[in-house]
């Protein structure tokens, strides 16, 4: 697995809140495939990307493009987990 990363407080509580965002186990899967990978530890974009991919594929959802973006729903609920307000 890859090198520890030190996160401060506020980086930590970034990370959770986003990430909680996503079911448990698509989380996982995401970590252990990033974390088996030759790429370095990756940012919190990077896994929310993977995590992105795998809610799709889960949910049935086939996306045109191999780019990830997040939808309004999720970007809503990532918002809301960290207590900001979008437009």
């Amino acid at each position: 697995m890859k090198n520890q990363m030190q996160l401060t407080a506020h980086q930590l509580e970034t990370w959770v809140g986003v990430l909680s965002c996503y079911e448990t186990e698509v989380v996982t899967r995401s970590c252990l495939e990033i974390g088996l990978s030759e790429d370095p530890f990756p940012d919190l974009g990077k896994v929310v990307a993977r995590c992105e991919r795998h809610r799709r594929t889960r949910a049935g959802i086939t996306a045109s493009t191999d780019k990830v973006s997040i939808g309004e729903g999720m970007l809503k609920r990532i918002a809301d987990s960290l207590s900001l307000t979008i437009g």
